[in-house]
């Protein structure tokens, strides 16, 4: 199954994949570190996964990874978000991400998301 599914899994693809579990990863790490998450709700920062009825090949990747063993602390439970809203959604947690990740990234220091980030980026 999973051959098949790199076979037609293109480089653009896995990066969009490793994109969004990067951002739930910071996402994660960030309200780990906030000492008042009051707005943000645990389940907000959740990874919800791929749906995997139409996004079959960034879902078939993603258990992919998670059984083998990489990005444990994003990859938990089901994979399958069993709703087309990830497709939209994601896109948009993304864009909003890079741009607060490039100006973090700009200051030359280590950083993590403030709680107002993390309510921006999952708004």
């Amino acid at each position: 199954m999973f051959q098949s599914i790199f076979d037609e899994l293109d480089a653009q693809e896995c990066r969009y994949v490793f994109d969004v579990l990067n951002m739930y990863r910071m996402l994660r790490n960030g309200y780990d570190e906030l000492k008042d998450k009051s707005g943000i709700a645990e389940a907000d920062i959740r990874f919800r996964g791929f749906d995997g009825n139409n996004e079959t090949k960034r879902y078939a990747f993603a258990e992919f990874l998670q059984k083998t063993g990489k990005w444990q602390e994003v990859l938990v439970g089901g994979l399958n978000s069993h709703t087309e809203t990830t497709i939209q959604r994601y896109p948009r947690m993304l864009e909003r991400f890079e741009r607060i990740k490039k100006e973090h990234e700009e200051s030359m220091r280590m950083w993590s998301l403030s709680a107002e980030e993390i309510k921006e980026i999952i708004s």
